[in-house]
């Protein structure tokens, strides 16, 4: 199996199941809004940035970064969503050459797991899902 037909499989499986979490149903704002928060707070932490600096970079003010990561419960504002955007935008950047290898690996052990089946490839997706929830939150 190539990646281009894995990268197809699960292009169809999201398309299927698209704004589905890994319990069948959809995304709640919350869910989002707490997955943003911690990608951007990773974001950070990797880079050692603070909030003046990253508001700087996207030109907001310290205090509405802040306050976007620090919202109990979170809330998916304009400035959060800015500050995801950004923060997959660097990280796509600066891992351009590791992703093509992370996808080969990633390709490499779907291959020897996966039956070829629609439902083990579901399986698959949700397991995929539910395991990058358990790492965002480390």
């Amino acid at each position: 199996m190539n990646f281009q037909f894995l990268h197809y499989c699960i292009i169809m499986a999201r398309r299927k199941d698209q704004n589905r979490g890994s319990a069948g149903r959809p995304i709640s704002p919350e869910e989002g809004a707490v997955e943003a928060v911690a990608l951007v707070k990773s974001f950070k932490r990797a880079r050692k940035i603070s909030d003046k600096a990253l508001g700087d970079l996207i030109g907001v003010n310290q205090s509405s970064v802040h306050r976007a990561l620090s919202r109990q419960p979170p809330r998916l504002t304009p400035t959060l969503q800015k500050l995801c955007d950004y923060a997959k935008k660097v990280m796509r950047i600066e891992g351009g050459r590791q992703v093509q290898s992370a996808k080969q690996q990633l390709a490499t052990a779907v291959e020897g797991v996966w039956d070829g089946s629609p439902e083990g490839l579901n399986r698959l997706l949700v397991l995929l899902r539910d395991l990058g929830t358990l790492v965002s939150r480390s």
